[in-house]
């Protein structure tokens, strides 16, 4: 590899880690869980939070899922600028937290404090209080919304990827109330009919 795609290759993973930093902060300094992590940071890349542009993301059982993004959790656990919480559940026996610590809000301010995007400040402050306000469970199905219609470039109406997605998540029917609403609150269908 040469000095030059090793530069690239380090830019990139700065780029990740900041997002990833960035999002634990926004969401309070403390986000639940990491499918939690997986879904926020695919509706922002989505929403063109350019931070987020050197995950690949592949829809896997949970819907939309990066290993960068997972190995990059992993290593800001190893370097200490994330607390990793192992929280026992009654559904899940090893569920985990993760806490930005005083290390990873001192690198985060000395690399950038906000979210790289192409909206303004204020904007992206709003995308992420309504991504806050969200469950793990409808976070997935919102995911799992956006990255159908984007795996089917037009050919599929808001409504219709809501029922294919629920097709693939039969579990997530009692959560799908106004998911498309929320969608269009952060700025995915401007310009497309929200039924059928």
């Amino acid at each position: 590899m040469t000095q030059k795609n090793l530069n690239h290759v380090q830019q990139d993973q700065g780029m990740l880690l900041r997002g990833l930093l960035a999002l634990v902060r926004n969401i309070g300094g403390l986000i639940e869980d990491r499918m939690r992590i997986q879904k926020a940071a695919y509706l922002l890349q989505s929403l063109g939070a350019t931070d987020f542009h050197p995950a690949t993301f592949r829809y896997h059982c949970y819907g939309p899922y990066s290993r960068e993004l997972s190995n990059e959790l992993h290593n800001a656990v190893l370097c200490g600028l994330l607390e990793e919480i192992t929280k026992p559940d009654f559904q899940d026996p090893k569920s985990y937290r993760y806490r930005l610590t005083e290390a990873g809000e001192k690198w985060l301010s000395s690399a950038q404090s906000t979210l790289s995007s192409m909206f303004p400040p204020d904007e992206m402050r709003k995308k992420m209080e309504i991504i806050k306000k969200e469950d793990s469970e409808r976070l997935e199905l919102a995911a799992t919304i956006v990255f159908l219609l984007k795996q089917h470039k037009g050919l599929l109406t808001p409504k219709q990827a809501l029922d294919k997605a629920l097709d693939l998540k039969s579990y997530s029917s009692s959560s799908n109330g106004n998911i498309l609403h929320t969608l269009n609150d952060l700025g995915f269908f401007e310009n497309m009919q929200l039924s059928a």
